[in-house]
């Protein structure tokens, strides 16, 4: 039998054998191991555009089916609640990067996501990702301008970092992120239905605020720092750093790391743990949570210590010497109780005095308003007089029982009243007919003992 070789020849031209091939274009993602690295959303749509089919379509009915156990569920509940955590380190982002994996033959989608600080980052908390698509409008500007596409240029894309709930603003321009169409307002999916990456879901329409531009050729306004911020910018540079960083982490040893270049910090500035936290602004049990228990560091934290003890990502996973000078914290004020307010002898016989005369009263005060009036606290009259204020909390009481008891029996005259009248009138009295006439009288039969009068007067009196 004759041996089939490794390459087959046809017309010059070389192709590999029908086991060695994919199911998907290998299709190379944009900026793996950049600040600038695509997240996996922007991938997965590149990658259905490549193949001519929508992208929610290319999910359900062909990637899903690289995935031999526990698919994802992708109906219309995924595509408008969870698509944007494909990008962050939950299970849709582990099963949309293993089905991607085994369709395309290649290994380095995890960069596209936050899966390699799994190891560091807590899966709760505050959302890792943002819920829709946001962009940066220069950007796009940019990536629609670049055509025909070149070696330094790239195609339109959607970066990780645009994804990532902390970052507000785009690192290169330092324009706010948009997250609605300039054109209809409406907030764009994740994944959405076409593969434009450049325009609204809904509307069609371009995405980019310059489109419009009279100018075509003029520069962006973008450009020019219309927006500034005093942590957009270094949370967005920090937030680039962990994803220029991710491809390299190791994910059994980033937790350790961490603990130990913020414990040397912690020490270096002279102050406890406790103490840290509360400077930052963090719980004050957060470091002895993620030192002692091994608790996961939610993204809100590691960029609250990293920007008040001035460390860069760099300096923790990077680089194993980087040393980078401890930001020293301001000194702590004194945090004091305030003193405690004494009343005398006098302001407790008049509250004994204003609290006998309300349960003497025929209209008695509320306890609220006798505070008010001698300026204490309404615990302050709890504690000095439990009695009276237990007597004239039952005065209250006793008053709203006989209120609602009047209020029910003058309704259920007046529905039995309007029932007879409208029978007088050879006029059915039906429910609607009934609430639109006690709706005119300021009642309805929404609560249930106006609703049992109207079943039981229409009963007996239908009956005559």
């Amino acid at each position: 039998m004759q041996q089939v070789p490794d390459w087959v020849d046809l017309g010059g031209e070389a192709f590999p054998p029908i086991e060695d091939r994919t199911l998907l274009f290998a299709l190379p993602p944009i900026g793996v191991g950049t600040a600038e690295c695509e997240s996996l959303s922007s991938y997965v749509i590149r990658l259905a555009r490549e193949h001519s089919l929508p992208p929610r379509r290319f999910i359900s009915r062909i990637l899903l089916g690289c995935v031999d156990q526990a698919k994802p569920r992708c109906d219309a509940k995924f595509f408008r609640h969870y698509a944007a955590t494909v990008n962050g380190l939950g299970q849709y982002a582990e099963k949309f990067v293993r089905a991607l994996c085994v369709a395309t033959g290649r290994n380095d989608l995890e960069a596209l996501t936050m899966l390699p600080w799994k190891g560091l980052l807590a899966p709760n908390g505050t959302p890792l990702t943002f819920a829709s698509r946001r962009w940066c409008a220069a950007c796009l500007h940019e990536f629609r301008d670049s055509a025909p596409l070149t070696a330094q240029s790239r195609p339109t894309y959607w970066p990780l970092s645009w994804s990532i709930s902390a970052v507000s603003c785009c690192s290169r321009h330092l324009l706010p992120l948009t997250d609605a169409c300039p054109h209809c307002a409406r907030h764009q999916p994740t994944l959405p239905r076409t593969a434009e990456l450049d325009r609204c879901d809904f509307c069609r329409k371009p995405l980019s605020v310059f489109e419009d531009s009279a100018e075509v050729g003029a520069p962006p306004p973008a450009l020019i720092p219309l927006w500034q911020a005093s942590t957009a910018a270094p949370v967005a540079n920090l937030v680039g750093q962990m994803i220029r960083l991710g491809p390299s982490v190791e994910q059994e040893n980033v937790h350790k790391r961490w603990v130990t270049h913020i414990a040397q910090h912690v020490a270096a500035t002279g102050y406890d743990r406790a103490s840290t936290c509360r400077q930052i602004g963090l719980n004050p049990r957060a470091m002895y949570e993620w030192f002692e228990r091994g608790a996961g560091v939610s993204l809100e934290s590691v960029l609250k210590v990293c920007l008040h003890l001035g460390i860069s990502i760099d300096a923790v996973f990077g680089a194993p010497d980087a040393q980078v000078p401890v930001k020293s914290l301001p000194t702590p004020h004194p945090t004091s109780k305030p003193a405690r307010r004494r009343h005398d002898l006098a302001t407790r016989v008049q509250a004994k005095a204003a609290l006998d005369d309300a349960i003497a009263d025929v209209q008695p005060r509320t306890l609220l308003a006798i505070s008010e009036r001698l300026d204490v606290s309404t615990g302050y009259l709890r504690y000095w007089f439990p009695k009276e204020v237990a007597a004239l909390r039952a005065i209250h009481h006793r008053r709203l029982l006989e209120a609602r008891e009047l209020r029910q029996q003058r309704d259920a005259a007046l529905i039995e009243s309007t029932i007879q009248a409208m029978l007088r009138a050879g006029t059915y009295p039906g429910r609607k007919r009934i609430e639109a006439a006690l709706r005119a009288a300021g009642t309805n039969l929404l609560s249930s003992s106006n609703l049992a009068v109207y079943r039981m007067a229409l009963l007996l009196n239908v009956k005559r």
